[in-house]
């Protein structure tokens, strides 16, 4: 069976509205002097009225299911990959991850959740996680989606933009959309992913971010458009050659390459830092889509797809490059080869069908394959530890400063050194400023000095998001990721805080930082072994964080409603006796349970919950709160190096958080 992974099916939801750019520009206090329509080539956008960024992300989902041999029940995991997590009016929500939102509301129970950020390169992140995922073994098919509801941002932009020359005026350009992708494994290797690649230069992560405004409500994108273009164009040809060259094409094999539709005219100078590049003219196969639909951001390259399979303008067979660059600064290219996926997306949404794009398609038989085995057998390993515990002043260090703490706590402790790290993996939730875009892992690459610059590397750094279990969800795709070869070594990092100049007195996380460093472990029988999750998905709305954009810089809201530790233990129960039945263990072969330190009381009902007993529980609550994201990291360095870890002791490492979402993972000393 091919090893590449393929694009199954689409689903792209648009909203009806159109907004123009001179309607835009009127909405203006101050409007800018440049003629944004001519020196842009935007002349309107799609925009949601009564619809927020989660429905299109759930419509989007329903339209990709629509068209797919697969049925919601038979996804094994979605990841959401939008930056507008605007899923009520003035308000960005951080937990739970938003692939939760979809997985109920598509009736995927039994598929694993989390979020992966990364600006726009996104969804292809999200593509390139899945890839991993599917070649480790871990998943057989899977959801990558994106509601993009940008246009509160440019409505902020057009409030409070000053001068011709304010950062926020490239918020003008964007529009809303949601897109959907089914991903699996391709039957033939002649069609799918041949190369996907993303590369992180973090030296350059201030030329574009999006948070809270401190100059009044609403959240605002600052871009510095001219510096981001130039440092982009100046590096990314070198990496559009590179994907060439190692999936054996010319421009000459290229039906389609497919850039981020930022704009027309930027779209433009990219072919131009091409032509300079290679030294010769390129084919005229740039699409471009932006006149009609503006910067979708995530969603942008497969709007394209939509576009041009519903125009008959892509057929089967044809070889598509896909070109990103998002703020980071990340630069992603991938080849694919499509199969039949234009003529059965035209039967599909074409105009003979539009009558039936919300009904529902027939389920047929889906037959599945067993996982394949990795391409690395051994297991990954916890190869060094670093944390930043709370300190007694809580505001003392930001979550950027116990981020690095922790970062270079682990570094120093490794045999690796910050050239190795191939993977970098945020889990944190909350963060300094509540800071949306680029993602946070780009500023901890950056001050880890982790290849910051480009010169031809490949270190990748992103954000995942999943509340209290985005650490284990982590060291799960980090585990894939070298058992599927595409790292050798890789950090997860995690740091909480709340950044509020007056914080609701009942936000409960201390700030702190954790950090681990995976490599593939050096004999047999040590490191991580099978993973479990359980999401209750009936009980997301019981636990919810989200910033309030009502006011200057936004306000920080926790919703923590009673009973939530009843429903931790409640999925721990299930994701613990899955685990260790995967593993071929009971309950009194584990030596040690290391669990997030959510109360005294949790603790107690834990082994009545998990089957094993209280003494090989870390009950560190007498001077450790819980930390959300750091808290299991923290417990288990209080034993590491102990006679509790020693080789050939078995652990157990535990997570629980929105979602509602709880986790469980072996671990062989």
């Amino acid at each position: 069976m091919s090893d590449k992974i393929k694009i199954e099916s689409l689903g792209i939801y648009l909203p009806e509205n159109t907004l123009s750019m001179e309607e835009l520009l009127r909405s203006c206090r101050r409007r800018p002097r440049w003629d944004l329509e001519r020196i842009t080539g935007i002349r309107e956008r799609r925009v949601a009225v009564g619809e927020y960024a989660i429905d299109l992300a759930v419509k989007a989902a329903q339209r990709a299911l629509a068209m797919s041999r697969y049925t919601a029940a038979d996804l094994d995991v979605i990841l959401c990959t939008s930056i507008s997590k605007h899923h009520a009016p003035a308000e960005f929500t951080f937990e739970p991850a938003t692939a939760a939102l979809v997985r109920r509301a598509i009736g995927a129970h039994g598929a694993l959740v989390f979020d992966v950020v990364n600006a726009c390169a996104g969804m292809l992140n999200g593509i390139w996680v899945m890839q991993g995922l599917i070649r480790a073994g871990a998943v057989r098919c899977g959801m990558v989606v994106s509601g993009e509801q940008n246009m509160p941002l440019a409505e902020t932009a057009a409030r409070q933009i000053r001068h011709s020359f304010d950062g926020q005026i490239a918020s003008l350009t964007l529009g809303d959309c949601g897109a959907a992708v089914i991903i699996d494994r391709s039957d033939d290797e002649r069609y799918g992913f041949h190369w996907l690649d993303l590369v992180t230069g973090a030296k350059h992560d201030h030329y574009c971010y999006s948070k809270p405004s401190p100059r009044g409500p609403g959240g605002m994108l600052i871009t510095k458009a001219r510096a981001f273009q130039k440092k982009g164009a100046e590096h990314f040809p070198f990496y559009l050659k590179q994907a060439l060259d190692a999936t054996g094409w010319t421009f000459d094999d290229v039906q389609h390459a497919i850039p981020h539709q930022v704009s027309v005219r930027a779209i433009g100078q990219g072919i131009k830092a091409v032509k300079r590049f290679l030294g010769c003219d390129v084919p005229d196969v740039f699409p471009c889509i932006a006149e009609k639909y503006a910067n979708t951001t995530t969603t942008s390259h497969f709007l394209v797809l939509h576009d041009y399979m519903l125009q008959n303008k892509m057929q089967a067979g044809d070889n598509i490059l896909l070109i990103s660059g998002a703020s980071g600064i990340v630069i992603t290219h991938a080849t694919l080869t499509l199969d039949d996926l234009p003529a059965r997306y035209r039967a599909r949404f074409g105009e003979e069908a539009s009558s039936a794009n919300d009904s529902t398609h027939p389920a047929i038989e889906v037959l599945r394959s067993k996982p394949r085995e990795s391409v690395h057998h051994r297991r990954t390993r916890i190869e060094s530890l670093g944390v930043s515990p709370p300190g007694r002043g809580w505001r003392s260090r930001s979550s950027l400063q116990h981020a690095l703490t922790a970062g270079r706590a682990c570094l120093a402790a490794s045999h690796y050194n910050r050239a190795d790290v191939r993977v970098l993996i945020n889990c944190g939730v909350y963060r300094d400023g509540h800071v949306c875009e680029p993602a946070i892992a780009s500023y901890i690459a950056h001050g880890l000095g982790l290849n910051i610059e480009f010169q031809g590397r490949r270190t990748t750094a992103f954000d995942l998001q999943n509340g209290g279990s985005g650490m284990l969800n982590a060291i799960q795709v980090l585990d894939a990721m070298l058992k599927s070869g595409e790292a050798q070594a890789g950090m997860v990092i995690a740091s909480e805080i709340n950044s509020d100049r007056h914080p609701d007195p009942s936000y409960p996380y201390p700030p702190s930082g954790a950090a681990l460093l995976l490599d593939c472990a050096p004999r047999d029988g040590v490191g991580f072994g099978s993973f479990a999750f359980d999401t209750d998905d009936q009980e997301i709305d019981r636990c919810r964080g989200t910033v309030s954009l009502g006011r200057k810089r936004g306000r920080l809201l926790l919703h923590r409603e009673p009973g939530l530790e009843d429903l931790y233990l409640a999925g721990l129960s299930r994701a613990v006796a899955a685990v260790l039945a995967r593993d071929g263990l009971r309950p009194d072969q584990i030596d040690l349970v290391a669990p997030p330190q959510i109360s005294q009381r949790f603790l107690c009902a834990l082994p009545g919950a998990i089957g094993i007993g209280g003494e090989r529980i870390i009950d560190l609550t007498h001077r450790l709160p819980d930390t959300l994201t750091t808290s299991m990291p923290l417990a288990l360095q209080s034993e590491w190096g102990g006679p509790r870890t020693t080789a050939g002791k078995k652990g157990l490492l535990l997570a629980c958080g929105s979602g509602i979402t709880t986790g469980a993972a072996i671990y062989y000393f």
